[in-house]
Formats: structure tokens, C-alpha cells, sequence
């Protein structure tokens, strides 16, 4: 990921590179040009962002790479990590949108969502296993895991059905359900 920063910094920090990216958009027909995207700390889904945006800008960027040697160039292996960081973590920033929702009640996607998070890790740790490929992804799916495990899951057989169950009640009565079914140590 210290590759794909680099890049993105040397676009904003670099007017004339950025304005090359824009018009090498331009000239192939973008209506509309884009930019790169920086990911920031405070924002967990920005990495997010700035890969997709990078993939998308993939093509524009490496032929400004070709002509120009002081853009730091990203290698093929790099752009597959790339490439699989924006499919690993597409799901975890539409997630995000929904919690952030402030136009509907979202308390009760909660149990839904904790259940989709996990399923999406676990599956995806499966499939990355079985391709026997992109073991940098595949570390980094696990390490993901085990930090919502820590986080969300108990080793109570039926905590997903339990914060399911409590969705439906009074923030309250909620609470004190939690409590008792998951005490904290």
C-alpha cells in the first residue's frame, strides 16, 4: 500500500502530473475527468477509494509512467493487490454507507450486517485458499477476521440469534439483554 500512496501523492503534489492525468482523460473522451482519491486515517473505507479509483485510472496512469520517469511506477503484481483490495473491501464501504445512514432507523441492520461482515470474510478466506493465489490478500483477510472476531463475536452458540432477537426490542430493554448475554469481562 506504501506503493499506491506514493502514487497517489505524486499526483497531488505535482500539478503538472495531475494535469496530464486529467488531460490524457480528456483526450480519450472523459466528459468528465478524475482525479486521484488520498485515503485518510479518520476514514476506514477510504483505502477503499483510492484503489478503486486507482484501478480505475489504471490505464491513464501507466501511460504517464512510460513517459515520464519521476511518477513512481507500480508493478504488475502490485496492481493485482490492488485490483483484489478493492474486491475484498468494496463490501465493508457500502456497510459503512448503511450505518451512516441518516434517513432511516439503521440499529436493526446491525445483527444483519455483523452476520454479512463475517460470512463475506470467511468465504472470502475460502476462496482466496482454494485460487492458492494473492497470499498477501489472503494475510490480510485473515488478520481482518481476527479482528472482528475479537471485536463481534462470542463464543456463545447463539449470539447472532440473540442480536437478532434484541434489534427487535427497546433500546432499553436491549441494553440490558446484551449485557446479560455477553457480559463484559
Amino acid at each position: 500500500m506504501s506503493s499506491a500512496r506514493a502514487l497517489v501523492g505524486h499526483f497531488k503534489s505535482s500539478t503538472q502530473s495531475l494535469e496530464k492525468l486529467l488531460e490524457n482523460q480528456r483526450i480519450t473522451g472523459v466528459k468528465i475527468p478524475l482525479s486521484v482519491i488520498q485515503d485518510v486515517v479518520t476514514r476506514w473505507w477510504s483505502t477503499y477509494s483510492m484503489c478503486e479509483r486507482l484501478v480505475v485510472l489504471k490505464l491513464y496512469i501507466q501511460l504517464l509512467v512510460g513517459s515520464n520517469k519521476q511518477i513512481p511506477n507500480l508493478t504488475t503484481a502490485q496492481w493485482n493487490i490492488i485490483e483484489s483490495q478493492v474486491a475484498v473491501l468494496e463490501p465493508f464501504m457500502h456497510i459503512q454507507k448503511m450505518i451512516e445512514g441518516q434517513k432511516y432507523v439503521n440499529i436493526s441492520l446491525i445483527p444483519y450486517l455483523v452476520f454479512k461482515v463475517r460470512k463475506h470474510l470467511v468465504t472470502s478466506i475460502a476462496s482466496y485458499s482454494a485460487a492458492g493465489q494473492s497470499p498477501s490478500i489472503l494475510a490480510l483477510l485473515k488478520k481482518m477476521l481476527v479482528d472482528f472476531n475479537d471485536r463481534w463475536y462470542s463464543t456463545h452458540p447463539n449470539w447472532y440469534s440473540i442480536l437478532a432477537l434484541t434489534s427487535l426490542l427497546k433500546p432499553p430493554l436491549w441494553y440490558s439483554t446484551l449485557t446479560l448475554t455477553h457480559p463484559k469481562p
